[in-house]
């Protein structure tokens, strides 16, 4: 190879690999490369949040939460305070959107009673659920009970259902 190749060749390999800058050429991509000639790969996917901040002054029942938008969630990244409730007095509610509802005090309360009580006749249930022996432990019964002929596990399932009656 003479010299003149030699150069020649050096420069359209440079000519080359200057000519195109694969890259994500979407601005709203989290890899956005500004540089890029040629679209590559974009990457959507949500960033992370480097700067959240929250801001609770002295004596107030409420928070000031800061972040900037992270990469890749578009305008989907929104967080709503509606309002503050002092204590559980709805008369102290302040509404941060201007209550564009017209939600009134006495619907609130309506709404908080129906789910005081649909709360308080689910209570046997939350009392079962602690009671019942592990999924595992009770697969183990049914097993013995099958291999030996036996009734551990409807005897155990009873004894929680009675000492927990719905009523």
């Amino acid at each position: 190879m003479t010299k003149l190749e030699y150069i020649l060749t050096i420069f359209c390999l440079v000519g080359y690999l200057s000519a195109e800058e694969l890259g994500c050429m979407e601005p709203s991509a989290c890899n956005y490369d500004e540089f890029a000639t040629e679209e590559g790969d974009c990457d959507y996917l949500p960033g992370l949040i480097h700067d959240l901040s929250v801001q609770v002054d002295e004596g107030e029942n409420r928070a000031l939460i800061a972040w900037s938008q992270p990469c890749g969630l578009g305008n989907i990244f929104v967080y709503s305070l509606v309002g503050t409730i002092d204590n559980e007095d709805v008369n102290k509610i302040i509404w941060h959107d201007g209550n564009p509802t017209s939600i009134t005090n006495d619907q609130i309360i309506a709404k908080q009673a129906e789910l005081q009580t649909a709360y308080d006749n689910k209570k046997y249930q939350r009392d079962r659920a602690e009671e019942y022996p592990s999924w595992q432990d009770q697969m183990d019964m049914q097993y013995h009970d099958k291999v030996n002929g036996t009734s551990t596990w409807q005897t155990a399932i009873a004894k929680v259902k009675s000492d927990n009656p719905k009523e």
